[in-house]
């Protein structure tokens, strides 16, 4: 099951920022992804949003992409090779397409956080790149570069291999009941007496989202697996 919760921040007056995207390819491999765009950038909200779209071409285009074996990629590929694929994919796109439409790094500034799902041996991998909460079962990491977060945009002059090591959190995972991603909009929450991984079980729960709706400084965007 796939949840999600997507609120607007009380300091943004027009936009949410952030922006996310779920897509199961099969019925191994299921993508999550939350971006938030930056708030100093131009047309944050835009960036955000590019990058989902370009998420969603190249998970719609994945099953029919072949292997150097000449069989269908998706077949046999390992949940890591997968991850990477998936991130490298991005990487070149979002130049292809500052390219084309002549964008500046401040219309491309968006943390982005991508989880790749095996749902049949119960893995994730799990990539950060910026500011942002994952919560394997009960454990949660914060990634957090003090608002001055290692943007994907920065790096589209250097190469995927320097971005991809030295500036994002990426690492697989075992879980048995839950992947979650959030923005770190929700650190904004007003309410502090909540450990982490309760108040992101708050947002998600209907029960009591209501409650919670005028709560909160920043955007907020948070997506979930849970078997």
């Amino acid at each position: 099951m796939i949840q999600h919760v997507y609120k607007k921040g009380d300091i943004h007056s027009n936009h949410n920022e952030d922006a996310f995207y779920t897509y199961a390819i099969n019925n191994k491999f299921t993508v999550m992804a939350v971006m938030d765009g930056c708030s100093t950038g131009v047309d944050s909200y835009f960036a955000s949003a590019l990058i989902k779209k370009l998420l969603k071409k190249i998970c719609l285009e994945l099953p029919q992409k072949k292997s150097l074996t000449d069989k269908l990629l998706i077949d046999d590929i390992s949940l890591d090779a997968l991850g990477k694929y998936i991130t490298r994919t991005l990487f070149i796109q979002l130049i292809q397409i500052k390219n084309k439409l002549c964008l500046d790094y401040s219309e491309l500034a968006s943390t982005v956080l991508i989880s790749v799902i095996n749902t049949q041996t119960k893995k994730t991998w799990v990539m950060v790149s910026g500011d942002g909460m994952v919560n394997i079962d009960d454990e949660v990491i914060i990634i957090d570069q003090q608002n001055i977060p290692h943007f994907l945009c920065y790096f589209l002059e250097s190469t995927f291999s320097n971005w991809f090591t030295n500036y994002t959190f990426h690492k697989e995972f075992s879980f048995h009941q839950k992947v979650i991603l959030a923005s770190d909009g929700v650190k904004s929450f007003k309410n502090k007496r909540l450990p982490t991984e309760k108040l992101l079980r708050t947002f998600l729960d209907k029960r009591t989202q209501q409650y919670f709706s005028e709560s909160h400084k920043d955007d907020i965007s948070i997506v979930c697996y849970s078997i």
